[in-house]
């Protein structure tokens, strides 16, 4: 009986943990939605070549909560290129 008893109250203590959640999970409200048009603030280096400050991309993937971003770029050559927040400026 014990042994029952035991294992009844490992059973749940441990629903009691799962069913509360340790920390709430918020969306940053700085973050871009991806497809958003952007602006670069300054040039970034994309293998050899350098995308120029001032270029439009499109945003296709968002990173860490809108620290970082992928962004697709047509001009002055196609390429993907991985920025920070502070590299980019929505329009």
């Amino acid at each position: 009986m014990r042994l029952f008893f035991a294992l009844f109250q490992y059973i749940y203590e441990s629903q009691k943990y799962i069913s509360e959640p340790k920390e709430k999970l918020t969306v940053p409200t700085d973050l871009i939605p991806e497809l958003s048009v952007v602006t670069l603030t300054h040039p970034v280096e994309h293998g050899a070549r350098v995308v120029p400050r001032g270029t439009k991309g499109t945003i296709v993937f968002a990173y860490e909560g809108g620290q970082h971003y992928e962004v697709e770029f047509f001009e002055p050559f196609p390429c993907v290129v991985t920025v920070a927040r502070a590299d980019i400026q929505p329009r």
